[in-house]
């Protein structure tokens, strides 16, 4: 179970380098992107070769293995960078793969690699209400852990029936990303400032704003038509987060939402990784955006037959849209989507490596 991110400590192929060591590998998996990460976002992928191995894909028809995909293995491995954020669907990958291997009686290796965001963790722990393949699991936003601690915590408190094994990485690098050698673990994930304010301005996904897809700086730059960057970038400055600074922007999506238009907003900056706080800034950007401009709907309809709209499903609730909407203010949205952290931390600990 892998994609392009699956690399040795040289930069080859995980694949490539069990193949070229004697090891029998018998099928692929691969995740929403494809086996070489190429698909955009909610693209179906189909299943394929890669050599003579046949590479089922777990973002197409199926997002499970079939009892029949897995029948004659003896272990399946998972490698692959995710980034310590609930909204990423690796995450669901794997929950869903060790589930099935353990009605099989499999084996799960994982090979543990760092987690960009560190140790902290961010937002209320979502219900099961609202689970989907971009939240479950009781997962926060911000988890706070790496995808080996991750899989001993399903382990724990959701898949006991799984026989897994996580195979450590090096404690110096586990938790950040200092020196380490960046592949972007998905297309839109360019950089590591986008991999560091992605945990929050992945709420922008849930409105009628543009996150910046189809730009060179997805999920940097946020706007519409309709906003004036100059006066947004002020506003967010004055407010004063810590780790994080913005500048007006200008910029016209290739593709998604307003394709071929151009749009003024804001370009987000990093400037600390220590104390930045992803999904605050996430909301303090929809919250004011929401203040500036009132006459303007933001919350992308829910989709026919849904129960629940996209927005909601990110946040675990459906208060944040409608107080999105009434144009609360943002440190109101932010308390209804924060404060379980505590709770969290006391449910994962157990499962920490580092």
């Amino acid at each position: 179970m892998t994609n392009h991110t699956g690399r040795t400590e040289s930069g080859e192929l995980s694949v490539d380098a069990l193949l070229d060591r004697g090891y029998q590998v018998k099928a692929l998996f691969s995740p929403e992107h494809g086996i070489f990460g190429v698909e955009q976002d909610g693209v179906k992928t189909g299943d394929g070769e890669y050599g003579k191995i046949p590479s089922f894909s777990l973002y197409g028809e199926n997002r499970r293995p079939s009892g029949e995909q897995l029948d004659g293995l003896e272990m399946i491995l998972f490698d692959m960078q995710e980034i310590g954020s609930r909204f990423y669907t690796y995450l669901y990958t794997l929950a869903y793969v060790m589930e099935e291997a353990a009605k099989k009686g499999i084996a799960v290796v994982v090979t543990d690699r760092p987690a960009p965001l560190g140790r902290k963790i961010e937002g209320n722990p979502i219900a099961s209400e609202f689970d989907s393949f971009v939240g479950a699991y009781g997962l926060p936003c911000r988890t706070g852990m790496t995808i080996g601690e991750y899989a001993l915590y399903l382990k724990e408190h959701y898949i006991p029936g799984c026989e897994l094994e996580v195979v450590e990485t090096e404690r110096e690098t586990a938790l950040g990303w200092k020196d380490y050698r960046w592949i972007n673990p998905s297309p839109n994930i360019p950089t590591m400032n986008s991999a560091l304010i992605y945990g929050g301005t992945c709420l922008v996904e849930g409105t009628v704003l543009s996150e910046g897809r189809g730009t060179t700086r997805p999920f940097e730059q946020i706007g519409a038509p309709w906003i004036d960057g100059r006066i947004l970038a002020g506003e967010l400055n004055s407010i004063g987060l810590e780790g994080v600074c913005f500048t007006s922007s200008r910029f016209k999506p290739e593709f998604s939402k307003h394709k071929g238009e151009v749009c003024g907003g804001i370009q987000v900056h990093c400037t600390d990784g220590n104390v930045l706080s992803p999904l605050k800034t996430g909301v303090a950007i929809l919250g004011t955006i929401a203040s500036l401009y009132p006459e303007q709907t933001l919350v992308r309809e829910r989709s026919t037959g849904e129960k629940h709209s996209f927005m909601d499903k990110l946040t675990g609730t459906g208060d944040f849209a409608l107080q999105l909407e009434k144009r609360t203010g943002w440190k109101n949205l932010y308390g209804l989507i924060s404060g379980g952290e505590e709770t969290f931390e006391k449910k994962r600990f157990s499962s920490l490596l580092y």
